[in-house]
């Protein structure tokens, strides 16, 4: 391996949405997979509601990585240290 991440809980899988009780919203981020093998990276901010930001629930996660068609998808991070950084 050159390199190895780990995740938290998946969101989608083989094109399915998974189903949570949980309805907190946090800032999150999180790493899908498209079918043509394509990756797509989010993360949202939150915890501050006098800027509208409210973060996102899990289910909340997965329907905006289903939206940009993603077939498998996982949540990084959450909670205020969720932060990405992209350098070409």
């Amino acid at each position: 391996c050159t390199s190895v991440t780990g995740c938290g809980v998946k969101l989608i899988e083989n094109g399915n949405g998974i189903v949570f009780d949980n309805k907190e919203r946090h800032p999150r981020t999180m790493v899908g997979q498209k079918a043509d093998g394509t990756i797509v990276l989010a993360t949202v901010d939150g915890r501050q509601p006098s800027s509208e930001m409210y973060g996102m629930s899990l289910m909340e996660m997965g329907a905006l990585v289903e939206y940009y068609g993603c077939v498998d998808a996982w949540k990084f991070d959450g909670g205020g240290s969720s932060t990405m950084i992209y350098s070409k």
